[in-house]
């Protein structure tokens, strides 16, 4: 795991929201893991402020999937996936699987912010950002 954290002390979101943002990009991260054999293990997170913008970017190993490589998935897409996740638990509540992305689109838009995924051959790419000058 390589971390680089270039973030200010003081940002205008709060630090239950940060937290909630940081520990989700990384759980997701770190469960695309468990798939992939040991030595080929591989999280790679960056958090930093460029200009206005709060950014995340992390990268993971993940299992090889067909038909994955070169896929980007925009909002649509990961409100797809929830609502997909919602749909496969009992009483359309979310069990174990999508409620971080959920959790982190709801925080993104309050920050009038951005959420992209992108998958490779034997990896994964998610990037967020959020407005640290927009109003809450």
């Amino acid at each position: 795991m390589e971390c680089s954290l270039k973030v200010p002390a003081e940002v205008s979101i709060s630090n239950s929201e940060l937290c909630a943002l940081v520990s989700n990009v990384l759980d997701n991260a770190l469960n695309a893991c468990e798939d992939v054999d040991p030595g080929k293990r591989l999280v790679v997170f960056r958090a930093s402020v460029k200009g206005s913008y709060l950014v995340l970017d992390m990268c993971n190993s993940k299992s090889t999937s067909e038909g994955d490589e070169g896929r980007e998935t925009t909002r649509r897409g990961i409100l797809d996936r929830i609502r997909f996740a919602e749909e496969q638990t009992s009483g359309g509540s979310l069990a174990e699987h999508g409620w971080g992305l959920s959790v982190i689109d709801t925080i993104v838009q309050r920050y009038d912010g951005a959420v992209s995924l992108e998958h490779f051959k034997a990896g994964f790419r998610m990037s967020v950002m959020v407005d640290l000058a927009a109003q809450t």
